[in-house]
């Protein structure tokens, strides 16, 4: 005998019995066998417009059910209100339904985010014929478990959210969206990494160059193990055309290019156009130590710099030294150190075995707060030879470089340059996800509230260093050959004046030339 749960008569209890005839046992093996079956004849949704329904699946969801069944790894990048929790919500049904001892986490960056796709489950479970269900154990807004051993958390995305659970499908919502994803993944990842049919299923919007979009990118490159997967507004039946210059017109193109075409695109306003970003292609690195992550090992005879920003290792901002092959143009990043948690002095050991390991490589320190520690510490204790100094206004050199307003603003307008004209290679996914946030604060360019630019500062201390006199000795590159396009780019916007009056200006080849 069926006995109702806490008093709801769509569920039933522990230990309730269940008779069924012979026409149920032949549905329950069909629905077992075939998702689709199962959805289009048991699943209801609640229409906007038309209140309950069956749900009638569409051509991109019948394909996306069929590969979260066959493949353990996905990502999904899918357009704005084109049924993505639905499709979420008959997987995971069907999951608890026909399988025993199964957990499902259900995460997302706000945790009422994944609070309502269980509600939504919640509520296609009770729609559900009796005999499908199995008896419910637990039923509340955060967790429901069946007598089955099949259960389903919804928690928000931290790094403690699952943090020692056994859980056999993990997935996350609006997987673009959440914050400090490093961390929270670390911490996350074990608990399916140790099951060999565990699933891991990322679905989201797409949210800028992040995280996200560099999983997404490895995975059509096929360089991880994740299947892609990628829904566009014109996978829904009723979107054409007029649909989309309607939206585009009551939002913008960008919008829309991002909204419902899927395309990464950086913030407003950045340093580097989002359209120069999307083209970097960054590579994987060769290895990983304590940190660094080495794209290129030192080449005998190449030179290399080091440019050094120092945080005060605390888990807040990153300490980060890049390396620089600068042995010619293009310049090249060739490594990268980056952790929010080694302390200075330690750090500064990092920094003077990656100098000897490059070549004995010049080193620049930004000297502001912290930074002065560091810059000290390699020159009196580690008695590190090839430390780049500074000129200052007595005509005495310091250590290191203080950025000013000055510097930065020279730097970052080298550094767009340096970029847009392929003169200078990123190959960290790391740095193309901050220069994706640097965007314009006024009279400058900083991080966007809630991420980091401690490895875009590197580049824009590189990039001011060229400016500099000492840099082409050091170099050998020719400071007006790595500048020659911006300079031919000048001319033919503002062409300078030809005269025979002594120059006020500048002289070239016999000529007098004057500003106009």
């Amino acid at each position: 005998m069926s006995d109702p749960y806490l008093n709801n008569p769509f569920l039933t209890k522990r230990l309730s019995t269940h008779s069924y005839t012979e026409e149920q046992i032949i549905e329950f093996k069909k629905c077992a066998e075939d998702i689709h079956y199962f959805a289009e004849n048991y699943f209801t949704i609640v229409h906007i417009d038309r209140g309950k329904i069956k749900i009638p699946l569409y051509d991109y969801q019948k394909k996306l059910l069929k590969q979260f069944e066959k493949e353990r790894f996905n990502i999904v990048t899918q357009s704005r209100q084109s049924g993505k929790t639905t499709t979420t919500t008959v997987f995971v049904l069907h999951y608890i339904l026909f399988n025993k001892d199964k957990t499902v986490a259900i995460l997302a960056n706000k945790g009422d985010t994944s609070q309502e796709i269980l509600a939504r489950i919640q509520l296609a479970f009770e729609l559900i014929p009796n005999w499908l269900k199995p008896n419910v154990v637990e039923w509340n807004k955060r967790t429901v478990e069946f007598e089955n051993g099949c259960r389903i958390m919804a928690r928000a995305t931290s790094s403690s959210s699952i943090r020692g659970q056994s859980v056999a499908c993990l997935i996350i919502d609006e997987a673009a969206f959440v914050e400090r994803w490093d961390e929270f993944y670390k911490s996350t990842y074990p608990t399916i990494a140790s099951g060999k049919e565990s699933k891991v299923i990322l679905v989201s919007t797409v949210n800028k160059l992040n995280h996200f979009n560099a999983i997404r990118v490895k995975a059509e490159r096929g360089e991880n193990e994740f299947v892609p997967f990628e829904v566009k507004w014109d996978d829904v039946p009723e979107r054409d055309e007029a649909w989309k210059d309607q939206t585009i017109a009551n939002t913008s193109l960008e919008d829309f290019m991002q909204e419902h075409e899927n395309v990464a695109l950086g913030s407003s306003n950045t340093l580097i156009s989002s359209w120069v970003l999307r083209n970097i292609i960054t590579t994987e690195p060769i290895e990983i130590v304590d940190c660094v992550r080495y794209f290129d090992k030192p080449i005998t005879g190449n030179k290399y710099i080091i440019t050094v920003d120092t945080s005060h290792g605390k888990g807040l901002d990153y300490s980060v030294s890049t390396v620089f092959d600068i042995t010619q143009y293009p310049i090249k990043q060739v490594a990268v150190f980056r952790d929010n948690k080694t302390s200075s002095k330690v750090y500064t050991r990092i920094i003077h075995n990656l100098g000897i390991q490059y070549n004995n490589a010049h080193i620049l320190v930004e000297s502001n707060d912290i930074g002065h520690t560091v810059v000290n510490e390699l020159n009196y204790e580690y008695e590190y030879e090839n430390l780049i100094s500074e000129k200052t206004s007595n005509e005495k050199y310091a250590l290191g470089v203080r950025t000013t307003k000055s510097t930065k603003r020279i730097g970052c307008s080298i550094l767009s340059d340096l970029i847009a004209n392929n003169k200078l290679i990123i190959q960290d996914e790391n740095t193309v996800m901050e220069l994706s946030n640097f965007v314009s604060r006024g009279s400058s360019y900083e991080a966007e509230r809630g991420t980091t630019d401690d490895i875009v500062m590197t580049l824009v201390m590189l990039a001011w260093y060229t400016t500099i006199e000492n840099f082409e000795y050091l170099s050998s590159i020719n400071i007006d050959d790595l500048y020659q396009e911006k300079y031919t780019e000048i001319d033919d916007i503002i062409p300078p004046i030809m005269t025979t009056e002594e120059p006020t200006g500048y002289y070239e080849a016999g000529d007098y030339w004057v500003k106009p």
